[in-house]
């Protein structure tokens, strides 16, 4: 049922709360009002004094990695419209790619991007639940060189790097076992190098996406642990200390600089990275900073994570730069669920066995507490006002990634992707809420104030809260949506902060 207006709201635009509601036509929004000059009659939400919030876009999800692409896009986009999510940027490398368009390909493969975009967009269309954009994983130079054609004809125009394969082959296959059957290859600074001279070319479009994390040291650190019979979760973080997460964005920050590349670190952690955001910035390099709900509440005892958790004292300092611009945006960095022998999903139990270095890296069900959490910790507490925290959560995380004015804004032409938030309504945070296939979160028993209640998709409710229980669209209209990329793109009237 597409939805001809949304009336009786508190619509959260970028220049403050006004009351009011949108018309829709076409699965766009056609016009903001005051309820007075909205329709009455027809399909017509009345959304009762709620918050009306710009869908929010997600800049961080990693599908098909461990199980079918196909299958997490059907499952996990489910989830993601359950609570608020609209548009998600999925990184991905070239074996997930294949993956969704035929079997598996071989772990030493080098996957080319450009003859898969155009299938797994089409695979997206049919199984997707939310929009999705794609940022292709980098692993190796041969794929560096594609870019400028995947700019000009697919209009993909952001990518990725893990700095933490910066490792041999042998050294990545004892880091991380199941690196070489997922498609994760070890590689050096040719690729850096490779990536940042050609994302440059892109201009104001391109951007490059850095998982910051020295991975040559922590091998160290880990030994040193390890012989020490270190088992506890804690020691996770105590491997890859602060230092060597801020180090990397001072490296490569500023090779950066030097090749005039648009960098983008993507877990945003620690105090030290804050500093060292601040340091380039003011050395002239433009370079943007991502957290997540996790790095701002849990500590290092919860769960094993590359990046790991941190302890506490870092936690008000992110709220702290979030709120003033020196973190740009927040993603759930959510993962689809871990899987077994034959394929079967594996509990929470037989991820974290006790001992951290059997157990798996990743929590599942991320993006389901991913606006709750911030609605809650974040404005509830009054460490975020409402703007600003859909400027973090849905503007600026589609200005990044060359999605904006189209997403993560309430304005006429803007396609009407939309939550109704409850900011009063208190939820208890449980495995039976879960909707991604994973089926518990790390966050259970987690109380929160603040619930998206109700979301939209181009204008068609896809989930709605009812007590405890979700009804989500059961056809997927997702859809596969580009990059802009054109000579007349002028939209970023004000900076990101």
């Amino acid at each position: 049922m597409a939805l001809r207006a949304l009336r009786n709201g508190l619509l959260v635009l970028p220049d403050g709360v006004v009351p009011g509601g949108v018309v829709i036509e076409d699965g766009r929004i056609a016009a903001i009002a005051e309820d007075a000059h909205l329709p009455k009659q027809g399909d017509v939400l009345d959304v009762g004094g709620r918050f009306i919030l710009p869908g929010v876009v997600d800049p961080e999800a990693h599908l098909g990695s461990v199980g079918p692409v196909v299958e997490d896009l059907a499952t996990e986009t489910r989830a993601a419209v359950a609570t608020g999510v609209t548009t998600w940027n999925l990184q991905e490398t070239g074996h997930a790619m294949a993956t969704a368009c035929r079997d598996r390909p071989d772990p030493d493969d080098i996957i080319p991007f450009l003859p898969l975009v155009d299938e797994f967009g089409r695979v997206a269309d049919a199984h997707s639940h939310c929009d999705v954009a794609l940022t292709p994983l980098l692993t190796a130079v041969e794929q560096a060189a594609e870019i400028p054609e995947l700019a000009r004809t697919k209009g993909i125009t952001t990518y990725k790097l893990y700095l933490h394969m910066r490792l041999g082959h042998d050294r990545l296959g004892v880091a991380w076992p199941a690196a070489r059957p997922l498609g994760f290859r070890p590689f050096d600074d040719a690729l850096v190098f490779s990536a940042m001279r050609e994302v440059a070319k892109l201009g104001s479009w391109g951007l490059l996406s850095l998982h910051c994390e020295n991975w040559e040291i922590v091998q160290v650190l880990e030994a040193e642990l390890r012989a020490a019979g270190r088992t506890d979760t804690a020691a996770w973080s105590e491997r890859s200390p602060a230092y060597l997460e801020s180090m990397h964005v001072r490296n490569y920050a500023y090779l950066a600089k030097q090749l005039g590349c648009r960098v983008h670190v993507q877990h945003v952690s620690t105090v030290e990275t804050l500093e060292e955001l601040a340091r380039a910035r003011a050395e002239g390099v433009e370079v943007y900073g991502q957290t997540a709900a996790h790095y701002l509440l849990l500590g290092p005892e919860v769960w094993r994570l590359n990046v790991p958790l941190r302890p506490a004292h870092h936690h008000e300092h992110l709220w702290r730069a979030l709120a003033a611009g020196v973190v740009n945006s927040v993603g759930s960095d959510h993962i689809g669920p871990r899987r077994g022998e034959q394929g079967r999903i594996l509990s929470r139990a037989e991820m974290d066995t006790g001992d951290v270095w059997r157990s798996t890296s990743g929590f599942a069900s991320r993006v389901e507490a991913h606006l709750p959490l911030l609605l809650s910790e974040g404005v509830n507490r009054r460490r975020l006002s409402l703007e600003r925290l859909v400027e973090v959560a849905c503007g600026n995380p589609a200005r990044l990634w060359g999605l904006h004015p189209r997403k993560g804004t309430i304005q006429v032409g803007s396609d009407a992707d939309l939550v109704v938030v409850d900011l009063d309504r208190r939820m208890v945070l449980s495995d039976e809420l879960v909707v991604s296939a994973a089926g518990w979160t790390v966050y259970a028993g987690t109380e929160v104030t603040g619930w998206p209640v109700t979301t939209i998709l181009r204008g068609e409710p896809v989930a709605e809260w009812s007590g405890s229980s979700c009804w989500i669209r059961e056809e997927p209209t997702g859809r596969y949506v580009t990059h802009r990329f054109d000579d007349e793109y002028v939209d970023m009237p004000r900076p990101v902060r």
